[in-house]
């Protein structure tokens, strides 16, 4: 009988460890990993926020700022998934102010579709625009 319900046990616990990692390899639901979150408000006098999040490989930036601070969206420019604001703090085009992410230093990513990697650092300014901001102009040829 104890032989018995140590094999039965054993069983249960194999069968739970083997879909742990197939669910977690899967989905990205149960693995998690760290990412670091930078949160510049600039002009807007609140108070930069930085930190450590756990996430999951199906997050965006835009999902991990969200994590923090309410997440206003809207169509800004060209999507209707474009960040209006972040805890409050909303672009304003009549003065060129608009919220910027950049993930590992690349402003080549898109907030909404990009998906975090382990050891990924994510940063959101508010700030204006410069033309260093703007994606080069092509030639005519």
């Amino acid at each position: 009988m104890k032989k018995s319900i140590g094999i039965l046990l054993g069983a249960v616990f194999c069968a739970g460890w083997i879909a742990g990692i197939v669910f977690s390899q899967g989905t990205g639901s149960l693995w998690t990993f760290p990412v670091e979150l930078k949160v510049d408000f600039g002009v807007s006098g609140k108070p930069p926020w930085t930190g450590v999040l756990k996430v999951d490989g199906k997050t965006t930036p835009k999902d991990a700022v969200s994590l923090v601070f309410p997440v206003q969206s809207g169509k800004v420019c060209s999507s209707l998934h474009d960040v209006l604001g972040i805890g409050g703090v909303l672009t304003d085009a009549t003065q060129n102010l608009w919220w910027i992410c950049a993930v590992n230093g690349s402003r080549k990513v898109s907030a909404y579709q990009t998906r975090l990697k382990p050891g990924d650092r994510v940063e959101w300014s508010y700030r204006r625009e410069t033309k260093e901001d703007q994606a080069p102009k092509r030639r005519k040829p």
